[in-house]
C-alpha cells in the first residue's frame, strides 16, 4: 500500500474517532435527559424529542455496511473496519435509549433489526468466517448504493421532524458536525484507494457530507448540544 494510503487512511480514522465523540455526546443528551425527566412528569419521548429513528438506523447501517466491506478486502482494510465496528455499538446504545424512551412499533423494530444485523455481522467475521470475502465484498458493494439513497432520505426525515416540530429537541449539532468531518476525510481515503476500491466509500460519503451538512444548517442561532 502506498503512503498516500497509509496517511489518509490514519487522518480519516481520526476524523472516524472524532465523530464517534460526537456520537457519545448524542448518547449523553439523550442521557441528561432523560435523568431530568425522572424530576417530574414529562410527555413520553421527551429525552429522545426530534430524533429520527430511521436516521439513527440507517447510520447504524452504514456503519454496519462499512465494517462488511473494510472486513472483506484482502488484505483487511483496519482503517475501515475496526473503527465502524466500534461505532456500531455506540449507535445500537442510541437505538436502544430511544425504543426505551418510545412505545411505538418501528423503534423496537429498528433497536431489535440492529441487534440481530450486529450479531449476524459479527459470527460472520470472526466466527464463521464466511460467506467469502468475495461474497461479502459484492455484498458491501451492492448495499453502498442502496446506502447512500437511505442517507438522503433517512437525513430528509431527520430534517422534516426539526422543522414540523420548530425545535432541535434532543439532535446533537456537535454528532453532525463531526459526521462532516468524517465524511470529508472519507472522501480523501477512498480518492486514496482508487477509484475502482473507493467508490463503495466515497459515494454515500457525499452523498452523507450534503445531508449532513444541511442538518448542521438547522442549528444556525440555536443552542450547541
Amino acid at each position: 500500500m502506498s503512503t498516500l494510503y497509509h496517511l489518509t487512511g490514519s487522518i480519516s480514522t481520526l476524523a472516524f474517532v472524532a465523530n464517534m465523540g460526537g456520537l457519545v455526546r448524542q448518547l449523553v443528551a439523550i442521557l441528561q435527559r432523560k435523568r431530568a425527566g425522572e424530576s417530574g412528569p414529562v410527555e413520553p419521548g421527551h429525552a429522545t424529542e426530534a430524533l429520527s429513528t430511521y436516521h439513527f438506523f440507517v447510520r447504524f447501517f452504514a456503519f454496519w455496511v462499512m465494517f462488511v466491506l473494510g472486513s472483506s478486502t484482502e488484505p483487511t482494510n483496519h482503517y475501515l473496519a475496526w473503527s465502524r465496528y466500534a461505532a456500531i455499538f455506540i449507535v445500537l446504545l442510541i437505538l436502544r435509549e430511544i425504543a426505551a424512551d418510545r412505545s411505538d412499533h418501528r423503534t423496537q423494530v429498528a433497536w431489535r433489526a440492529g441487534l440481530g444485523m450486529t450479531v449476524a455481522a459479527t459470527v460472520a467475521v470472526f466466527l464463521y468466517n464466511g460467506p467469502t470475502a468475495e461474497v461479502r465484498t459484492w455484498i458491501a458493494r451492492g448495499t453502498s448504493i442502496v446506502l447512500a439513497a437511505l442517507i438522503f432520505h433517512s437525513d430528509r426525515d431527520q430534517l422534516r421532524i426539526m422543522k414540523e416540530k420548530n425545535t432541535t429537541g434532543a439532535v446533537s449539532l456537535t454528532a453532525h458536525l463531526t459526521s462532516i468531518f468524517k465524511e470529508s476525510t472519507n472522501l480523501l481515503f477512498g480518492w486514496a484507494m482508487g477509484l475502482a476500491a473507493g467508490w463503495p466509500l466515497m459515494l454515500p460519503s457525499t452523498v452523507s457530507l450534503l445531508t449532513k451538512s444541511a442538518i448542521a444548517w438547522r442549528f444556525r442561532g440555536r443552542g450547541r448540544a
